[in-house]
């Protein structure tokens, strides 16, 4: 898969449709994690969501975070 990514890296289509399919994955990731009690599946997938919690400028569901982590 990596030497299609790059392969076709130039395209700004692909570029996007990559970055899309990436941040599908975590949410069905977290989603799972949450319907099967996976706390660190959890914890990874809350890991990856900080970015585009920065990113989106969601800056309320970036504090969020250190909430949901244990003591």
């Amino acid at each position: 898969m990596s030497e299609y990514d790059n392969k076709n890296k130039d395209s700004p289509l692909f570029v996007v449709t990559r970055h899309y399919m990436r941040m599908v994955v975590v949410i069905l990731s977290f989603i799972n994690a949450v319907r099967t009690g996976d706390w660190q599946l959890h914890l990874l997938s809350l890991e990856h969501f900080n970015k585009y919690f920065f990113a989106d400028d969601k800056i309320n569901y970036a504090r969020m975070i250190p909430a949901t982590l244990p003591c």
